[in-house]
């Protein structure tokens, strides 16, 4: 790896530039995140002014997979950094069921209130008389 910065003409990045730039990398998930939450919200209310939208599952998709994906990867850098530390590994053990059993239920929440919020949306909607 060496070799390849000094081709580059780079240099590994000490502890303060590594902390900005993961600082900088945190603020554009939240971006991201943001602005997919936003699209997911734009969906609902669109679905809920027509019958015949079927609505987006795409943004769905994006966020579940970028939190499915930084839980399994923060999940496998620590059990890489604590393979030797005995009393940790036993702490995790004991803590997985329970991890699974939250991940579930938060998949679970996640669906009820998007139905919920759709079809709040199409009642307030048919309300206000913006639907018929």
């Amino acid at each position: 790896m060496g070799k390849f910065l000094k081709i580059l003409s780079c240099k590994p990045m000490d502890e303060m530039e590594t902390h900005i730039s993961l600082r900088s990398k945190s603020y554009a998930q939240l971006f991201t995140m943001a602005a997919l939450i936003i699209w997911v919200l734009y969906d609902l209310i669109q679905a809920a002014m027509s019958y015949d939208y079927e609505g987006n599952f795409l943004p769905w998709l994006i966020i579940l997979g970028s939190i499915c994906i930084e839980d399994i990867s923060k999940h496998i850098l620590t059990k890489r950094a604590t393979a030797d530390d005995e009393e940790y590994v036993a702490e995790q053990k004991a803590k997985r069921p329970e991890q699974l059993i939250a991940g579930i239920v938060l998949i679970v929440l996640t669906a009820a209130v998007s139905v919920f919020l759709a079809s709040a949306f199409r009642y307030l909607f048919f309300q206000a008389g913006i639907l018929k």
